[in-house]
């Protein structure tokens, strides 16, 4: 078919459809009546006449006018047939069977009204449905969107009256997860606990100091290299030289000219003050970009940077193994100290809880200090720090980071009972467990812990309040 061919078709389309079907129908029946009947040409001895099908058909399909014409077409098939296959006189015949030649014409016509008025019901019907179908998918995205709301207020509340469980059981994934997967998880984690979506990890690299390489990404991966050196971003840069957390508007404020993708870069520092790695942050709900959330970050990042000191090797420094196990520590006083600091700054600032379970056998020369924590080694769980305090009988201090009363009593019951079931001829323990609100303090605190008495509570109590002062401090 030509293009003007085709042209012609497409505007002319539904006349050319109505006038094929008119001819087909018509077409068929006088095959029909030919073949079967072909001595009563126009069906005359039949009533209802079959021809009565064509105005019926075609009105019934396209309407009015079309139902109309096919009667007209009808009647003149009607009057050929009698003419000149019967001989008779077409206009007497009509002058006699007017009401015949008038009831083709009615029917179509009654067709195509009923057509028509049913067409346009439906037109409604369907315009109504549309409507409907339009309220039900906007009913639907609100829906969605009041249950998305929903489940981020359930998570909102759950986290807000949880806090503690939750660090809790992040820092112990952290622990727990494989080393490879380390900085994976740490994103993961800040996803859970501040909704960060695209976001990215950073380590130097190991030949040179300069470099830095995405060893982790959550997100879209194409918003950050996968190599930079440590002054290609000016807020990596500022984040590096300062050591602290720098936001988008810090970075705007000292370069107007430069256009900046991310919203911020903290540095993850190790208890030398080194920084161990960058997180650039892409893409965050705008409700959680508020400085109470970004504090929470910086909090949460000085933990997790202890984790990740202890887990790639960097702190084999701050403790030693305990004989015979290869994954059971015993931390040093100062690092000991420097993570008490941090579970104190925790309570104060963001009310989670964590508590410290002293383990001391009553006397000196039944057990070495030496046995007690080989004895105690297999109930340290994953993510406890023990220690040993400048304390006189032989003893094993538990910072338990985020657990409260709960956590701490299961840990005491746990360790006494095992003790007891291993050393049935010697003494129990005496036990104990301290709590950060019972100190205002990091000072009084940890002389709070170095008292070597455990039953002279009004003598501790009274040294303590002389020592306790009005300000918080670490």
């Amino acid at each position: 078919m030509s293009g003007i061919d085709q042209s012609f078709y497409e505007r002319n389309k539904r006349i050319i459809n109505r006038i094929s079907d008119l001819l087909l129908v018509a077409g068929i029946l006088f095959i029909v009546n030919f073949f079967l009947v072909s001595d009563d040409l126009g069906w005359m001895n039949v009533n209802p006449n079959p021809y009565y099908l064509l105005p019926i058909l075609l009105g019934s399909r396209y309407g009015f006018s079309v139902g109309c014409f096919a009667g007209f077409v009808a009647v003149a098939m009607l009057l050929l047939m009698i003419e000149f296959g019967h001989g008779l006189s077409a206009g007497l015949y009509m002058e006699t069977h007017s009401y015949q030649i008038f009831s083709f014409i009615a029917v179509g016509s009654i067709c195509g009204q009923v057509c028509g008025y049913m067409s346009k019901r439906f037109q409604q019907i369907e315009t109504k449905n549309e409507g409907l179908m339009r309220r039900v998918s906007k009913l639907d995205r609100d829906y969605k969107t009041v249950e998305q709301i929903n489940d981020q207020l359930q998570r909102k509340l759950v986290i807000r009256d949880n806090k503690g469980f939750n660090m809790d059981l992040e820092i112990r994934l952290l622990y727990e997860c494989e080393v490879r997967d380390l900085y994976q998880s740490v994103l993961f984690t800040v996803n859970r606990l501040n909704r960060i979506s695209d976001a990215a990890m950073f380590i130097f690299k190991k030949d040179d100091k300069h470099m830095l390489e995405r060893s982790a990404a959550l997100g879209d991966f194409s918003l950050f290299p996968t190599e930079m050196t440590d002054t290609d971003l000016p807020m990596v840069e500022m984040a590096l030289k300062r050591k602290e957390m720098v936001t988008i508007p810090e970075v705007l404020e000292d370069t107007v000219d430069v256009e900046e993708p991310y919203l911020f870069a903290l540095p993850f520092l190790g208890g030398d003050g080194k920084c161990i790695c960058v997180l650039l942050v892409a893409n965050m709900p705008f409700i959680e970009f508020r400085p109470a959330s970004l504090k929470n970050i910086k909090l949460v990042s000085s933990w997790v940077s202890e984790v990740i000191e202890l887990r790639t090797g960097e702190s084999k420094k701050h403790y030693k193994l305990i004989e015979g196990y290869n994954e059971k520590r015993i931390f040093f006083e100062k690092y000991f100290k420097h993570n008490l600091k941090l579970s104190v700054r925790f309570y104060h600032e963001q009310h989670l809880p964590s508590s410290i379970v002293i383990l001391e056998y009553p006397a000196e020369n039944d057990i070495s200090q030496n046995d007690l924590e080989i004895a105690l080694a297999p109930m340290f769980r994953t993510g406890d720090l023990p220690t040993v305090l400048p304390r006189k009988f032989p003893h094993v201090a538990i910072l338990l980071p985020f657990s409260g009363d709960r956590g701490a009593i299961l840990c005491q019951q746990r360790c006494a009972r095992y003790f007891q079931s291993k050393f049935k001829d010697l003494m129990p323990l005496k036990t104990k467990i301290y709590r950060m609100s019972d100190a205002s303090n990091f000072n009084s605190l940890w002389t709070y812990l170095c008292e070597n008495e455990l039953d002279d509570e009004k003598a501790k109590i009274e040294k303590i309040r002389a020592l306790q002062k009005p300000l918080f401090e670490i």
